[in-house]
Formats: structure tokens, sequence, C-alpha cells
């Protein structure tokens, strides 16, 4: 028997050009997600309609985020990682709430800061 629906966007796969975890800048504050899939899952459209979120790969690409329906969709926006400085303020910023000195945080790479980030990873 044919299927004349669609998969459930969690079966998408890998997108390409987007390196997870999703790191999500909502007005200063960092949120982690391990997949695309769960960022889009949590995020409303009403909020991305409202501007409320910038997101970034874990390698610092802009990603779009668009308010579908009945949930968001994340696309590359960049090609290349432009934005990987301002990712690692955020990640600093929500790991020092964690107890870790930010003289340590300012010291390591990127990828080091998204390997810790994944501790506090939203669902």
């Amino acid at each position: 028997m044919r299927r004349f629906f669609s998969r459930p966007e969690e079966s998408r796969g890998p997108r390409p050009g987007i390196t997870p975890p999703i790191i999500v800048d909502e007005q200063g504050t960092a949120t982690v997600f391990e997949s695309v899939e769960d960022a889009e899952r949590y995020l409303e459209p009403i909020d991305v309609r409202n501007g409320e979120y910038v997101a970034y790969d874990s390698e610092g690409r802009l990603l779009r985020l668009l308010p579908t329906s009945p949930r968001i969709t994340i696309e590359n926006a960049d090609l290349e990682p432009h934005h990987s400085n301002e990712v690692r303020e955020l990640l600093v910023r929500l790991l020092s709430y964690t107890g870790v000195p930010v003289e340590i945080l300012r010291s390591e790479s990127l990828q080091e800061l998204v390997a810790r980030s994944l501790e506090y990873k939203t669902k």
C-alpha cells in the first residue's frame, strides 16, 4: 500500500551544513539543544515570528528560524561559521552560572564549551 503522507519531522535525519548541538540566544540567555529536531519541537512559532531568538550551530553558523506550523523549521543561513565569538560568549555566560570560573571557560576552545554545555541541554 502506498503512503500519501510525509514522515514526521523527527525522521528527516541530519541537515546538511548544520552541526549540532543548536545554541539559541534568547535575549542574552543561551539554550542548548542536542539536535535540530529538539529545537524545532521546543521553540514556539509565535516567539520566532516575534524575533525572540537568534540560533547558531555548534561551529558558529547562523541559522534561520522559520515560524512554520505546527512547529518551527530550522535552516542554515550561513555557509561559513562567522559567529563563533557570539556562540562562545553565550556559552561562557551559561556555564559561568554553573559555578565554573569565567577564566577557565575563556581558556577553553569552542568545542570544549559546546561539550560542557550539553550537560544543560533542553529537551
